[in-house]
């Protein structure tokens, strides 16, 4: 009897033992990563990782950090192949996975956890505001046309062509864009997740460039502003959360050098009926939207297109960030603008 009182607690250890491990496996790789691989032969994930040896209670350097992580990101690229790799900041890594990277990934006591990389999308439709900007050109402010004069608008979107409409407008051009264009090459026009150079294979960012500061035979709203112009958006107007991070960062950083006072995101994905801050945000766009904020630089992003009249888009959904919903020529709401009542703005596209 005794014996078998000893199997019943053997057995009942095992039992708990193994629904902790599947309950720390769920917690380290989020469900809806198990979900995709099941349907796709691969995905797009942000990789957290710990370089701080954790088990250990010393505090490590920042020296000794960068080595930790430079170690880890090796060992990924290792396990899951260098080319799969798209984009690394701070203790996170965007990757491109299989359902076999993914069982490495488990094994990895490095590694802290495995999120979706939210695909992201442009939005967008067509025609010139209807705002009456004429009528505010002329207006002062601190001997100042209200023309835009003196500020820059850094927007991130599929690109820019060199038009003749932004005459000397353009002031600068960047690329952030791992999505694969056609079999093996990155959207960015070298081929590379990175590049200086942001040429436009969409529209959709030359568009949203035209109404904000076109300045030839055809004018935009700021007639009298720069541009930045950062490409994450691929051919069909796809991207990644990751890329859209570093693409936010590389605006705030170079704000002084542009004078850049105003972020452009005429694009997202999902669907939140309140405010989203760091919800499933993987890629800490928050963070980065809220220190855009705190340089008094505004971030305007579009609520999207799915028609809905209960939920925005991320990351229109962002507290700090200035949620803009669509309206008509005729000054009505356009049928599939989505809009809440956390929808700060609606503008005429």
């Amino acid at each position: 009897m005794k014996e078998v009182k000893i199997v019943i607690i053997i057995v009942i250890v095992i039992i708990l033992f193994s629904n902790i491990l599947i309950l720390a496996n769920e917690e380290k790789i989020n469900s809806a990563v198990y979900d995709s691989i099941n349907n796709l032969s691969e995905v797009r994930v942000i990789i957290q990782i710990d370089p701080t040896n954790s088990s250990f209670k010393q505090k490590l350097s920042e020296n000794e950090l960068n080595n930790n992580r430079d170690k880890i990101v090796k060992e990924i690229k290792e396990d899951i192949g260098n080319n799969d790799v798209k984009n690394k900041f701070g203790n996170l890594v965007s990757a491109k996975i299989t359902k076999e990277d993914l069982e490495k990934l488990e094994e990895n006591p490095e590694i802290k956890s495995v999120k979706i990389d939210r695909p992201i999308k442009a939005f967008l439709q067509d025609s010139v505001p209807l705002i009456n900007a004429t009528l505010v050109w002329p207006i002062q402010a601190l001997n100042k046309n209200l023309t835009g004069l003196y500020e820059t608008a850094c927007i991130i979107d599929s690109g820019i062509y060199n038009h003749t409409d932004f005459s000397t407008n353009i002031i600068g051009t960047h690329c952030f864009c791992s999505t694969k264009e056609g079999a093996s090459s990155n959207c960015c026009p070298n081929g590379n997740s990175e590049d200086t150079n942001a040429t436009d294979n969409n529209g959709h960012g030359t568009h949203v460039a035209g109404i904000f500061a076109a300045s030839s035979s055809i004018k935009g709203v700021a007639i009298g502003s720069k541009i930045v112009a950062v490409k994450i958006l691929n051919s069909s107007g796809d991207g990644y959360g990751s890329d859209l991070k570093l693409a936010l960062d590389w605006c705030i950083s170079n704000a002084d050098t542009y004078n850049i006072s105003v972020i452009s995101l005429s694009l997202g994905g999902g669907s939140y009926t309140g405010y989203c801050d760091n919800i499933d945000d993987s890629e800490n766009i928050t963070g980065s939207i809220d220190n855009a904020v705190s340089r008094n630089i505004s971030v305007v992003v579009a609520a999207g297109n799915s028609a809905s009249t209960t939920s925005i888009s991320s990351p229109a959904c962002i507290r700090n960030a200035i949620a803009v919903g669509a309206t008509t020529k005729a000054d009505a709401i356009w049928v599939s603008s989505n809009r809440n009542n956390i929808t700060d703005l609606l503008q005429e596209f």
